[in-house]
């Protein structure tokens, strides 16, 4: 009575784990649903850094880790890098490392104060010759009281009065080449056009001029440092940047 039992149980089971499949118009079809056992490779934890420098040395010392190659390098934009090990048996790659770049916050498109403007262009832009006369004529409309634009689409004009009543008329280009911190300190910084606007009460708008290519331009300028850092591992066809 037992064994008959067990026997039955038995039956069921296999029953139950056998894969039963079917033809339907010459394709084949499975009547259990399958799960896909992989073999299992380790992954390394993802490391974030945030400079260039320390990616490259890192990049060197992974090499000798049991990744699988060559390591692609790959330039999202301007501020993040990743790299990536080669497709392992399962065609799947490992994110090793993450490399962000440190930049400051700069408020294009924004209304700020002159002084807030004058603060930015100290200090989180290179300082060239367009860049010590904007921050002049930023000065001037500081200490003035009043502020009058005249505006014809094409220059604008700003007439600043201080207590004493005195006028003054300065002519403002509406563009400007500047160089600000956009990237990783190690590469060029990109100088691109921005678009300069005053209002009434004195506010300056910063606004980006240059349809985005300053991005490419980063990119670049990141792609050409890493591929001289890395020109012995990409020779060797353990390296891929791009």
């Amino acid at each position: 009575m037992l064994a008959d039992a067990l026997d039955y149980l038995y039956h069921k089971f296999t029953e139950a784990n056998e894969i039963k499949t079917a033809i339907i118009n010459g394709d084949e079809y499975s009547k259990t649903k399958l799960n896909l056992i992989r073999p299992y490779y380790p992954k390394c934890e993802k490391l974030v850094v945030h400079s260039l420098t320390m990616l490259v040395e890192m990049v060197k010392h992974e090499l000798s880790e049991n990744h699988a190659f060559p390591l692609i390098v790959s330039i999202r934009d301007n501020e993040f890098v990743s790299v990536y090990s080669a497709l392992d048996p399962n065609s799947d790659r490992e994110l090793i490392l993450e490399c962000s770049a440190v930049t400051p916050n700069i408020p294009f498109g924004m209304a700020v104060s002159p002084e807030q403007m004058i603060i930015q262009l100290l200090t989180n832009f290179e300082q060239t010759e367009n860049c010590t006369n904007l921050q002049t004529l930023l000065s001037s409309i500081v200490v003035d009281q009043k502020v009058e634009v005249s505006d014809d689409g094409f220059t604008q004009k700003v007439t600043t009065q201080n207590g004493a009543q005195i006028k003054n008329t300065v002519t403002i280009n509406p563009l400007v080449r500047l160089t600000p911190f956009r990237t990783f300190r190690e590469c060029e910084q990109p100088t691109q056009m921005f678009l300069i606007r005053l209002k009434e009460n004195g506010n300056v708008y910063l606004i980006d001029a240059d349809g985005g290519s300053y991005l490419k331009h980063c990119m670049d300028n990141i792609r050409d440092y890493l591929i001289a850092q890395l020109a012995e591992e990409i020779k060797e066809g353990k390296v891929i940047v791009g």
